[in-house]
């Protein structure tokens, strides 16, 4: 499969999300609607919906008909969302002190590695009178 403006869309395709953002951003941002229709091969009343669609509801309104919306939260699901972000938060700054005690144990380590390397270990001696 080809990227999203290599000319590979299908008129009757469903399009995914992704795809209407870009076209909307890039119509945004002055690029040419036809041109992009034109490479896109797509009608261009179709992007011309896109980006009415965007214009009046945002990234929600270009979503299509078939995909159900995540249902609301309630007021007691919207407490146990609180409690789940906040676990979440505690959870993401004990990842980061687990990562900064591993990078100084590997900077620790690093650094024995060359003193061990710089400091030759002693010669293992025989001991005297036999063969």
């Amino acid at each position: 499969m080809g990227t999203v403006f290599e000319g590979d869309a299908a008129p009757t395709a469903a399009h995914s999300l992704l795809l209407k953002l870009v076209v909307v951003a890039r119509l945004e941002a002055g690029e040419r609607l036809g041109t992009l229709a034109r490479r896109l091969k797509l009608r261009r009343q179709l992007l011309y919906d896109w980006r009415d669609r965007f214009r009046r509801g945002g990234a929600d309104a270009l979503r299509g008909p078939g995909r159900p919306r995540l249902p609301t939260v309630s007021a007691t699901g919207g407490r146990d969302l609180a409690r789940a972000r906040q676990r979440i938060a505690v959870l993401e700054r004990e990842l980061i002190e687990r990562r900064l005690d591993l990078v100084l144990l590997r900077q620790a380590l690093r650094a024995q590695r060359l003193a061990d390397d710089a400091d030759p270990p002693p010669r293992r001696l025989r001991p005297r009178g036999r063969p």
